[in-house]
């Protein structure tokens, strides 16, 4: 199974502003949503952005497929 990383929206929206859509413009057009939060699905595997991360065993349907989501919790400023 595919994985995909994902951000919360809810959680860091300044992060993911000034990070992923200012600088590293790799984040993927389109929300997701897990257990009422709103995260956005990353392509980048290695984020020099990212402080940690969790593979919490959740499963999504993201462009017509099964995946698996990473949790990326983004670094302070």
């Amino acid at each position: 199974m595919n994985k995909i990383y994902a951000v919360s929206l809810d959680a860091q929206e300044k992060l993911i502003k000034k990070y992923c859509f200012d600088i590293c413009k790799k984040t993927c057009i389109g929300g997701i949503i897990i257990n009422d939060y709103s995260f956005l699905p990353c392509n980048t595997k290695d984020c020099p952005y990212e402080k940690k991360s969790l593979d919490g065993n959740i499963e999504i349907e993201f462009e017509n497929e099964t995946q698996g989501v990473i949790i990326r919790k983004l670094k302070e400023q």
